[in-house]
C-alpha cells in the first residue's frame, strides 16, 4: 500500500511540473535587451521579469522559460512592450517591430511595440485572445456613445455573437473565462455597481481566478473603493477596524450579506481596498501596512499572503526614504560616475532627452537653483543616448557646471525610476534614499521641496 501511495505522489508531482515555453523572435534592433515580464498579481500589479536576453547582430533572440499555467505576459524590446499569451509546453515564432514615430515622442512608452506571432502550437490560445480583443475594441469604438452615454445594454448581444462566431466550438477554459469576464467588465461599466444578482452570478458564486486578467480587472472595478462607497460601511468604523487587526477587519467587511458566506472573497476585497486606502489621506499609512503584514503572515490563502507582500513592496517602491535605484554611467570624459559618489549630500537628479525644448528651458531654471544651492545639493543630469552629444554642447554654451551623464545602453534605468515624460526630476537624500519621486519642475515649486528636505 505504501508503494502505491508513493507512486501516486510521484505521479502527481510529475503532472504538476511546469512545461518549457520557447520563444524564437526576430526584430530590426540588433544588440537590444529583450525581456519577458509578468505581473506578480493583479491587485498590486507589481511587475517581475521572468527572463531576459539580448538580440544578436541580426536582431534574433531566443527565450525559454518553465510555466505551469497559461500566462499573460509582456514581451519587451528595450522599453517597448507587447502582450503575449503563453501556454505551457508551447513554442512561438514571432516578429517584433518598434513603431515609435519620432524622437519627440516620450522615450518611455508602455506598448508601442507590434508583435506578430508567425507560428505557435498552443492550440490557438494566442489567436483566440487576439480575436476577442480585436472584436471587442472595434465594437466599443463603433458604439461608444450608445454604450457609455445611452446605456444600450441590448447591444451587448451583438458583441457576444460576433465573438462567438470567431471562436471555435471548444476553447481553453482560460480563453472562455477571459471572454466571459471581458464582456462582463463592459456590462459592469454600463450598469454600475448596483446589480447584485449579476455580481452573484459572475463573482460571488464563482471560483477566484487570480491569474486571469479580465476576471481580476472586473473584480478590481467592482470592489475598488467599495468600503468607502457602499451603504453597508461607515468610514469611522472602517478606520477603527483597520487598527484592530485582520479578524476585526474581515468581520467589518462581512456586514455585507452578499460577501458574508465567502471568506476568500472577503479577504480579497479587503486587500483591494487596502491597496487604495493607503493613498487616502483619511487613513494612516502605518496602520494599513501593519494590517497588510498581518494578512501576509496569517491568511490561510497562499495567494493572499503573496498579494499582501506585493502591495507592501509596490507602495514602498520609490517612496520617501526608500533606496534610490543605483546607477553607474559615464560623463563627457568617459569617466564612470555612480550614485554612491554623491553620498553625504542631497541630490537633484534630472532625466532629459533629445529634441526637448522643455528640457532645455527647465535646465536654464535649474542653473539658478544650482547657483543658490550648490553648497547643499549636488545636481546630475542624465541624457538619453540620442541627445547626449547635443547636451554636452548645451552645457558648455549655457555654462551649466553640474554633472552630465550618458544614459547609453542603460535604458532600464528609466523604467527603474518610472520616467514617463521629459524632463523628469527626483530628489535624493544624503544616504542614497528617495526624498521625492518624482519631484516638481523648477517652475512648479521645486525649490520649496529642496528647502524642505535639505536638513533631513
Amino acid at each position: 500500500m505504501s508503494r502505491i501511495f508513493l507512486f501516486f505522489i510521484i505521479f502527481l508531482s510529475f503532472k504538476s511540473q511546469a512545461a518549457v515555453v520557447k520563444i524564437n523572435g526576430e526584430c530590426d534592433a540588433p544588440d537590444q535587451i529583450v525581456r519577458l515580464i509578468v505581473v506578480k498579481d493583479y491587485v498590486s500589479n507589481l511587475e517581475h521579469t521572468l527572463i531576459s536576453t539580448k538580440t544578436d547582430v541580426a536582431g534574433k533572440f531566443v527565450l525559454s522559460i518553465d510555466l505551469d499555467e497559461i500566462t499573460v505576459a509582456q514581451l519587451a524590446l528595450g522599453l517597448d512592450r507587447a502582450e503575449i499569451v503563453l501556454s505551457p509546453g508551447a513554442n512561438y515564432i514571432c516578429k517584433l517591430s518598434q513603431t515609435r514615430s519620432s524622437s519627440t515622442v516620450s522615450y518611455f512608452e508602455k506598448e508601442p511595440l507590434d508583435l506578430e506571432v508567425l507560428e505557435s502550437n498552443d492550440n490557438g490560445v494566442q489567436k483566440n485572445i487576439d480575436d476577442i480583443n480585436m472584436i471587442f475594441n472595434a465594437f466599443v469604438m463603433q458604439y461608444f456613445d450608445d454604450l457609455y452615454r445611452n446605456k444600450r445594454i441590448d447591444l451587448l448581444d451583438s458583441l457576444r455573437i460576433a465573438i462567438a462566431d470567431r471562436l471555435p466550438e471548444r476553447t481553453a477554459v482560460f480563453v472562455s473565462d477571459y471572454n466571459t469576464y471581458k464582456q462582463a467588465s463592459l456590462l459592469q461599466t454600463i450598469r454600475g455597481r448596483s446589480a447584485e444578482q449579476w455580481m452573484r452570478n459572475l463573482i460571488i458564486d464563482k471560483p477566484v481566478l487570480y491569474t486571469n486578467p479580465e476576471y481580476m480587472n472586473l473584480l478590481n472595478e467592482v470592489f475598488r473603493d467599495y468600503l468607502i462607497s457602499n451603504r453597508f460601511y461607515q468610514q469611522d468604523e472602517l478606520n477603527r477596524r483597520i487598527s484592530e487587526g485582520t479578524a476585526a477587519f474581515k468581520q467589518f467587511i462581512s456586514k455585507n450579506p452578499l460577501l458574508k458566506p465567502n471568506d476568500q472573497l472577503i479577504e480579497l476585497v479587503g486587500l483591494i481596498n487596502l491597496r487604495d486606502l493607503y493613498y487616502n489621506p483619511s487613513f494612516k499609512k502605518s496602520e494599513i501596512i501593519l494590517l497588510l503584514k498581518q494578512f501576509q503572515s496569517e491568511s490561510k490563502f497562499v495567494q493572499h499572503k503573496k498579494i499582501a507582500a506585493n502591495i507592501i513592496e509596490s507602495v514602498n517602491y520609490l517612496s520617501f526614504n526608500s533606496d534610490a535605484p543605483a546607477f553607474t554611467l559615464k560623463n563627457q570624459s568617459a569617466r564612470e560616475v555612480s550614485l554612491k559618489d554623491f553620498r553625504g549630500r542631497n541630490l537633484v537628479l534630472i532625466f532629459v532627452q533629445d529634441s526637448c525644448k522643455t528640457c532645455l528651458n527647465a535646465l536654464k531654471e535649474v542653473k539658478t537653483l544650482y547657483e543658490k544651492f550648490s553648497n547643499e545639493y549636488d545636481f546630475v543630469t542624465i541624457a538619453t543616448t540620442e541627445g547626449f552629444k547635443n547636451y554636452v554642447k548645451l552645457f558648455v554654451q549655457n555654462d551649466f557646471k553640474w554633472t552630465l551623464l550618458n544614459l547609453s545602453e542603460n535604458i532600464l534605468l528609466l523604467e527603474a525610476y518610472h520616467v514617463k515624460t521629459f524632463p523628469e526630476f527626483f530628489l535624493i537624500l544624503k544616504e542614497g534614499r528617495m526624498g521625492m519621486a518624482p519631484a516638481p519642475q523648477p517652475d512648479q515649486n521645486l525649490e520649496y521641496h529642496m528647502l524642505r528636505l535639505k536638513e533631513r
